[in-house]
């Protein structure tokens, strides 16, 4: 019985794994589908004007959560991490 509940526990744990790796890999699928589609009005709108802390402010916004997704879709289990 209570090997039972432990490989009922084992199977539920990676099934939340399973599901979780599923919705990180698809926001970073959002996240590259976004950044992709407005690429180009960052570069007419942003690149190409003088830079000042609210452009600084957009990088930032814009290129840490790109690094963030990057960085969630590293396997956990990882040596690295």
């Amino acid at each position: 019985m209570s090997e039972t509940l432990e490989n009922d526990e084992i199977i539920a744990e990676l099934r939340r794994t399973q599901v979780y790796s599923f919705v990180v890999y698809c926001m970073n699928a959002l996240i590259a589908y976004e950044y992709i589609i407005t690429v180009n009005q960052e570069v007419t709108m942003i690149w190409k004007r003088k830079w000042t802390i609210v452009t600084w402010i957009f990088f930032a916004n814009r290129y840490l959560m790109v690094l963030n997704a990057v960085s969630d879709s590293l396997p956990a289990s990882s040596p690295q991490r």
